[in-house]
């Protein structure tokens, strides 16, 4: 992982979780497009300072609800409008995204001490591994939103940091997570299933609404997807799904490459769930009483839910 710069130069208007919290009390955060800016503005400025990680990772820890709530906000104006987008929702989508980086980085560099043998932070290693991921994560989610391709380097990034949970022995570590609506139970393993599933269910089909409801199913289902270092029993004529952690392509069905070293995903469990779901909606059951939300209707719910099984645990299209 290599890193931009630090200087001394550095002259953020925070500098430590106290004075960020204050420092929030005046962002605006009604008025969501200014808001983004100062963040981006302070959080790019804040990234260039040499600092101690555990004061930085406070600093972190401090903005994730305030950057959350203004990303979701500004989502809005570039995401279900006609395409091609208008030259405003470009400049919201780039803002957005420049947000998300900045996100990230300040997290990367909290891993890179604890990469680096700092006591503190890599005590904190599940935790950094699991905001390192959700921040790629969510920013690959926008490029779905706004039907854009994941940009080159992004599934090199998440490959990397899944390598560093594993490498550093906290894949599995429970995490929790505020940010997430209902399920706060979260690792790396499953931020990084998430970001996977839901580039699989090939995103570009999907409507705003379908997507949203694929995010609030793996929010609770992610953890399905179980990850090995060896093949997995697939049913008969399925091909192995395989993420190869040196590459910067996102995981598919095939034989692994001989020359690197391969992760198998799992998805029997994800698959069971799927189908019995389907079975049940198909014998009248409601999806509310199944646990998919108040807001999937059928025929909608079923036609959905055998796309996410064709693309998830067989790899066909629907």
């Amino acid at each position: 992982m290599t890193l931009p710069g630090l200087s001394q130069a550095a002259s953020p208007e925070f500098t430590d979780a106290a004075s960020c919290r204050a420092w929030l009390e005046h962002v605006p955060l009604a008025n969501v497009a200014a808001a983004q800016v100062q963040l981006s503005r302070q959080l790019a400025e804040f990234n260039r300072l040499p600092i101690g990680a555990t004061q930085r990772l406070g600093v972190m820890e401090a903005l994730r609800e305030a950057v959350n709530f203004v990303q979701i906000e500004q989502a809005r104006r570039f995401s279900n409008r006609a395409l091609p987008m208008s030259d405003a929702e470009v400049a919201a989508f780039t803002a957005t995204i420049g947000l998300w980086r900045e996100m990230l980085l300040g997290y990367e560099r909290c891993i890179e001490g604890a990469s680096n043998g700092d006591s503190a932070m890599r005590a904190q290693a599940g935790l950094l591994c699991q905001r390192v991921l959700f921040y790629i994560g969510l920013r690959m989610f926008h490029h779905h939103r706004a039907y854009r391709e994941v940009p080159a380097g992004d599934w090199r990034s998440l490959h990397a940091a899944y390598a560093a949970a594993e490498k550093l022995g906290v894949a599995a570590e429970p995490v929790k997570d505020f940010l997430n609506r209902d399920v706060q139970d979260t690792s790396p393993r499953v931020a990084y299933a998430r970001a996977v599933l839901t580039a699989l269910c090939n995103p570009n089909e999907l409507t705003q609404r379908q997507l949203t409801f694929v995010a609030y199913l793996l929010e609770r289902w992610a953890s399905k997807l179980e990850i090995s270092t060896k093949p997995v029993a697939e049913d008969e004529g399925v091909p192995p799904l395989v993420a190869e952690l040196e590459s910067d392509a996102c995981p598919s069905r095939g034989p692994a490459a001989a020359t690197r070293e391969p992760r198998y995903l799992d998805t029997r469990k994800l698959a069971k769930s799927l189908r019995n779901r389907v079975a049940l909606l198909r014998k009248g059951e409601s999806p509310a009483k199944l646990a998919l939300g108040e807001d999937c209707v059928q025929p909608a719910c079923e036609q959905l839910l055998v796309h996410l099984y064709r693309h998830w645990c067989v790899g066909k299209a629907s």
